[in-house]
């Protein structure tokens, strides 16, 4: 990843990860084959438009790290890169942290795994694998496609908008107090902001 066109952003335990800059056009969609077996795309580089007419471009990035217990596998976690130009990192994780909480919440986890997907046929140019130096003449070879299984283990959706208008007392407590206590923290951030108050302790969320 280091050798390609991506750009880079320091996480703050020390690692980094690596994203999409924006090119000649304003978003950027890669095409990939999903695990069903139909040709799609996903879009990695995107932007929002500010009150004040400028736009805020959002970078997917990805790190990827070796694990060795407890067992051998290459693990590839996701994030979210900010900035104003489709190139340089904002400075600010608070900021960052803020804005991500904005454009991310109706990321579910399809949109998540296939950025993901889309991400790693990418860097391996379409090849079912990816090849990783190990010696003069010899490589780890890596699958592109991440492990899969179906568990026995589910969890209850949860009330669709419909089935929520039947149960007032059940929106009320699950998503007016949710959507309160975002508010109040995006108008916090944005206070410290304007104090210049920068948390740079904050790990990149993925």
């Amino acid at each position: 990843m280091g050798a390609s066109t991506l750009g880079t952003y320091a996480l703050s335990n020390r690692g980094s990860c690596y994203f999409f800059k924006k090119g000649n056009q304003p978003n950027l969609d890669i095409p990939f084959t999903n695990p069903e077996g139909r040709q799609t795309y996903r879009r990695v580089v995107g932007y929002a438009t500010q009150a004040d007419g400028s736009r805020r471009y959002w970078h997917f990035g990805i790190q990827a790290r070796p694990l060795f217990a407890p067992s051998f596998a290459y693990v590839v976690s996701t994030h979210v890169i900010f900035t104003t130009d489709g190139a340089t990192p904002w400075p600010s994780h608070r900021k960052m942290h803020s804005a991500r909480r904005r454009q991310c919440k109706t990321w579910f986890n399809p949109e998540w795994r296939d950025r993901l997907l889309a991400t790693l046929h990418w860097l391996s140019q379409g090849s079912a694998g990816l090849c990783l130096p190990a010696g003069a003449n010899a490589f780890i070879q890596v699958s592109v496609t991440p492990e899969q299984f179906e568990s026995d283990i589910s969890y209850a959706d949860p009330p669709t908008r419909k089935q929520r208008t039947l149960i007032p007392e059940l929106e009320a407590e699950t998503f007016t107090m949710e959507d309160e206590e975002s508010e109040d923290t995006e108008q916090e951030d944005d206070e410290l902001e304007e104090r210049g108050e920068n948390d740079n302790e904050n790990e990149g969320y993925s």
